[in-house]
């Protein structure tokens, strides 16, 4: 277990002494391990000073990473945002979520498969993207022989390379912060 003690990071391992070691002196953690706790106080200490955490897979290969938001995004650009009025974020976001949309209702086409609660949501003003959503994932998925349910989601059914890029190309930009 990785958790946080008086400005120190502790390590309790079973069967073994804990271990401490001042959270100045971490740049980076690797988690190479199977099973590791890990606290929210340790996270929070860790990103405070601006250290990342290295995230590993079943064979010690990176699958990602978690870093504070000063490394991801632009801390100036991100204060500005926030500080618009409010009416102006609400157009934006609708704006936003209007497209996604759009882009659903698009994917479909291209497969030649519609919605028509999409296309009933993008003539009105007013956003239901969650069940949008829902629902473009409901054709899209046996679309390109892809079960939905989630024991179906392993990875040996996992969809053909094509049909997988196009489903990344459809989710990679995920919301703004609220």
């Amino acid at each position: 277990m990785l958790g946080r003690d008086q400005g120190h990071i502790v390590c309790r391992v079973e069967g073994q002494p804990e271990r401490t070691l001042p959270f100045e002196d971490v740049r980076a953690v690797i988690i190479a391990a199977r099973g590791v706790t890990i606290t929210s106080s340790f996270l929070g200490a860790l990103l405070e000073t601006g250290a990342i955490i290295l995230h590993s897979d079943e064979r010690y290969q990176p699958c990602g990473v978690t870093a504070p938001l000063s490394r991801v995004v632009d801390l100036r650009v991100f204060d500005h945002q926030s500080k618009r009025p409010r009416k102006l974020n609400e157009r934006l976001w609708h704006g936003m979520l209007r497209g996604k949309t759009l882009n659903q209702a698009r994917v479909l086409r291209r497969r030649e498969l519609r919605s028509p609660h999409l296309e009933l949501a993008l003539k009105q003003d007013t956003s239901d993207e969650g069940n949008c959503a829902k629902r473009h994932w409901q054709l899209y998925f046996p679309s390109i022989d892809w079960m939905s349910s989630s024991r179906d989601r392993r990875l040996e059914n996992a969809p053909p390379s094509s049909s997988t890029r196009s489903w990344i190309c459809t989710v990679r930009c995920p919301p703004p912060c609220r």
